[in-house]
């Protein structure tokens, strides 16, 4: 007859984890309490294994959630040649000199911090203008007859091109508009650069267009030296382009 008690005793083997017998007595092969292997169940990686992939996924579906909903900050900075790390950090230095001489209470010290800011000033400026000047000789330096307009088409057209929109049909006469670019281009260079037909010259031009066809015979003008194109760029403004 079965006693009340054995039905609150769970007899399991915590070697096979099997019933109805102890570990001293299991004869079967040994078993792993969380991926059922044939090892002891403190000896398992499983349990850190799984850990370290739920962290993976909870980290992955945050900066999924992140990336979709905050919105990436774009510097709105205009990258300029010659600027550089040494000017970055002489513009933080005057920065900070800045606040300090104005936020100091004590006019002896708010006197020699002026006078710290406004020699870090001095400093700032030079090198300012000094890695300016270097930057456009290092620019005109670059440009060969091979190849003069380069250097312009990199920096001043090459990003607008890459990044060109589709022009829109234009109005080449009453209620006429052009379908393509193509069309677009071929009406702007007629209209900018219109024939010229001999039949529609007076006098004055017959006489202009004459003396243009005239071989012009004369020695070529002296080059330039290396002395006097150096001296032209020495005294470049930094406000005026070359051709002024």
């Amino acid at each position: 007859m079965c006693r009340f008690e054995d039905f609150l005793v769970i007899n399991r083997c915590f070697q096979c984890l099997g019933y109805n017998h102890r570990a001293s007595e299991c004869t079967n092969i040994l078993s792993c309490y969380f991926c059922a292997g044939e090892h002891k169940s403190d000896t398992c990686s499983y349990r850190e294994n799984q850990s370290r992939i739920y962290v993976q996924d909870v980290q992955e579906l945050i900066t999924t959630a992140a990336e979709k909903s905050i919105p990436l900050k774009k510097s709105g900075y205009h990258k300029v040649p010659w600027w550089s790390v040494e000017l970055f950090c002489m513009r933080k230095q005057l920065n900070a000199a800045r606040r300090r001489y104005q936020r100091t209470k004590n006019s002896v010290l708010r006197e020699v911090y002026r006078e710290i800011y406004f020699q870090i000033r001095i400093k700032y400026k030079f090198k300012l203008h000094e890695s300016k000047m270097n930057s456009w000789k290092s620019f005109l330096a670059d440009i060969t007859v091979q190849n003069v307009w380069k250097k312009i088409y990199t920096y001043g057209m090459k990003t607008n091109f890459t990044k060109r929109i589709e022009i829109s049909g234009i109005e080449v006469s009453s209620s006429n508009f052009t379908s393509s670019f193509e069309d677009t281009i071929d009406a702007v260079l007629r209209k900018s650069f219109p024939c010229d037909p001999i039949s529609h010259d007076n006098s004055q031009h017959r006489v202009l267009r004459s003396d243009a066809e005239l071989v012009y015979e004369s020695d070529d003008d002296v080059p330039f030296s290396r002395t006097e194109i150096d001296c032209v760029i020495d005294n470049l403004s930094l406000n005026k382009s070359p051709i002024r």
